[in-house]
């Protein structure tokens, strides 16, 4: 089986009138639209301060909703991904929440933690310097 370094690079942003939307995703159609609500479900830390204007990074699994069946599960076939992410919340007054929350997902199958956190906090920055 072979794995890919990385299935696709996503931005979500918190919609005030719908929540978690992925705003951008590269390259398109490589990842199920069934995938897609985990990963912009997951890509907001569970909780953070309100007042925190800080970046914050973290990493998720996910299964993958057209995978095998638990039971059927072998080590040779991967059904779970990586979500490694790179958190930003900034003021923002025209924004009903008075922030503008917004994420950046490095998906991968692969389990580099230390890789992984380096390269999606290059591309988190570079994406949030605009």
């Amino acid at each position: 089986m072979e794995l890919k370094w990385v299935e696709a690079i996503s931005i979500v942003r918190f919609d005030n009138e719908i929540g978690q939307v992925i705003d951008y995703i590269y390259p398109e159609d490589t990842i199920p639209k069934k995938d897609l609500k985990s990963i912009s479900m997951l890509a907001f830390p569970e909780s953070f301060s309100m007042g925190s204007e800080n970046s914050h990074q973290f990493l998720f699994r996910y299964r993958h909703k057209n995978g095998p069946s638990l039971k059927s599960v072998t080590p040779d076939k991967q059904t779970f991904s990586f979500g490694f992410v790179i958190f930003r919340q900034v003021k923002d007054q025209k924004n009903q929440r008075g922030y503008l929350q917004e994420s950046v997902v490095v998906v991968t199958q692969l389990y580099f933690i230390s890789f992984f956190h380096q390269i999606t906090k290059m591309i988190g920055e570079k994406y949030f310097r605009g």
